[in-house]
């Protein structure tokens, strides 16, 4: 059993986090659900109470790797089929809930995770974790205005800042820094402060207001303005910085699989904060080998 705790907290621990509605084009590949369990096992289970306790277990070891791996304090649900499927790494459902967590340099609060299909299966082998059958999961995650300023101040983050600094020698030709970010009037206003020679090396504030969209899966800003305000011209050329600054960047490669694909649904703004949902797709990637 210890095994297949390790295998769901392991996919769990690699994902971003849901429950929101799903298009019928989703949830068309999830697999049939095969009759798992027969009556005699699953009478001897409900008889001994065998359901209870691996669930019972399963659920406080995988909230544990959860807390552990997104830094939150997760409540776990998970629905099995009966004793001896879960044993196997066959569940019927698993959700997840928490007030904040930590993930991939982005900060997130109320996350809610839930699987979309009625059957799963996870295959641990060789030390790693497998699908055996394609595996959905809807997210859903709030950003507040303090999770913006803390994802901005992490060392990756801030890594990713000085990489845009330009330098000849020791003559600083471009630098950017101390971000700040905040969720104001429904809207992301993003401010940095920018030191070149076109500033006489002096530090200026440049702040930035925008909104967000959803295209092919991933967040786009929308309705820039900058404060102050910029021509048309010097709006095209700060583009790209803003762009690259972009702190909404999700990896996919869930369970080491490079055809795992993290598809952002919606993204709207509610009582100054930022409601993101979206789904996750792992492809069956065992195939008996």
């Amino acid at each position: 059993m210890k095994k297949y705790v390790i295998l769901i907290a392991l996919l769990l621990s690699f994902m971003p986090v849901y429950a929101a509605d799903c298009s019928s084009a989703d949830t068309m590949i999830c697999p049939a659900v095969p009759k798992v369990n027969g009556p005699i096992s699953a009478t001897f289970s409900r008889i001994t109470g065998m359901n209870a306790i691996i669930e019972a277990t399963l659920e406080s070891q995988v909230k544990k790797q959860l807390n552990k791996a997104l830094t939150g304090d997760f409540k776990v649900e998970i629905t099995p089929f009966g004793a001896k499927s879960m044993l196997q790494g066959k569940f019927k459902k698993i959700s997840f809930h928490s007030d904040s967590a930590y993930l991939e340099g982005i900060y997130l609060s109320n996350i809610t995770a839930e699987s979309l299909c009625g059957y799963n299966h996870f295959i641990y082998k060789n030390s790693q974790v497998y699908t055996n059958e394609n595996f959905l999961m809807g997210f859903s995650a709030d950003i507040t205005s303090d999770d913006l300023q803390k994802s901005i101040s992490t060392p990756q983050y801030l890594k990713l800042m000085n990489s845009m600094n330009v330098s000849m020698g020791n003559i600083s030709l471009f630098k950017i820094f101390d971000p700040r970010a905040e969720i104001k009037n429904n809207r992301l206003v993003f401010s940095l402060r920018v030191a070149s020679p076109l500033t006489f090396n002096e530090p200026k504030l440049i702040s930035t207001s925008m909104g967000l969209e959803v295209e092919n899966g991933q967040f786009v800003f929308t309705d820039v303005k900058t404060t102050p305000t910029l021509s048309s011209a010097n709006l095209n050329t700060i583009l790209p910085i803003i762009n690259k600054l972009n702190p909404f960047v999700f990896h996919a490669g869930i369970l080491n699989n490079p055809d795992s694909i993290i598809k952002i649904k919606d993204v709207n703004f509610s009582d100054n904060k930022i409601i993101v949902k979206g789904l996750v797709i792992v492809p069956k990637n065992y195939y008996n080998n």
